[in-house]
């Protein structure tokens, strides 16, 4: 049975993959490089890549965490 601490940090880092997974989604949406110039098809499937591991991640932490996915009202 995870202790208060377990339960802490996988509040933390669900909330670190959260940003993360948010920010990516935001430059895959723009398909834009930063210059303005068109985002290859190879970085994007990078990114895309990247996108699906962090959502793995998040799942798994929410099966064994299901309180790392409430948000703080604060």
């Amino acid at each position: 049975m995870p202790d208060e601490s377990d339960r802490e940090q996988a509040r933390l880092l669900y909330a670190l993959l959260r940003h993360e997974a948010d920010e990516l989604t935001r430059v895959l949406d723009a398909d834009l490089t930063r210059r303005g110039t068109p985002r290859s098809t190879t970085e994007s499937r990078r990114l895309a890549r990247d996108l699906d591991e962090i959502r793995r991640c998040m799942a798994k932490l929410a099966a064994r965490f299901p309180e790392a996915t409430v948000t703080d009202a604060h």
